[in-house]
């Protein structure tokens, strides 16, 4: 089973006509040979994976002359990630993205996300975000939850 997201979890539960969503923030320790890690914020490991992918496309345009496979972008990114960690035997794969404004923080006026998105471009300002898959769940150690929904961090 496939462990993905920003090692924060949750479920919403439904009464009658509410909807109360349920926030959990879990701290683990993640540990696997560095070998079967694909840390895409490491420009050698980034190169070597888009170099693969690259290889593999036109491997499925040499195969295929006429009549290609046809890709989401969601199944585009599962199939490449899924069989470069099956040549690779990773189990760990990283990524950090860039956002101009992060869903989690503040509330705010849609006229007030697009000052932000503007102002966040112009001075070269962005969220962070690091992103984790485990695709080995015996890769996850030492799980303690962090924030429960209440106020206060534990």
């Amino acid at each position: 089973m496939e462990t993905c997201g920003r090692l924060s979890g949750g479920r919403r539960i439904s009464a009658l006509n509410h909807i109360i969503k349920i926030l959990f923030v879990y701290r683990a320790n993640l540990s696997a040979e560095k070998e079967r890690i694909l840390d895409l914020d490491e420009s050698i490991q980034l190169d070597c994976f888009v170099d693969f992918i690259l290889q593999t496309w036109q491997d499925i345009n040499n195969y295929y002359s006429e009549e290609k496979p046809e890709f989401t972008p969601e199944t585009f990114r599962a199939v490449y990630f899924d069989y470069y960690k099956q040549i690779n035997n990773i189990v760990i794969v990283k990524y950090t993205f860039s956002k101009t404004i992060a869903g989690y923080g503040k509330r705010r006026e849609k006229k007030e996300i697009k000052i932000i998105k503007d102002f966040s471009r112009i001075l070269g300002l962005s969220y962070h975000e690091t992103q984790i898959c485990v695709s080995d769940k015996n890769c996850i150690e030492n799980v303690e939850i962090v924030y429960n929904g209440e106020d206060e961090v534990i």
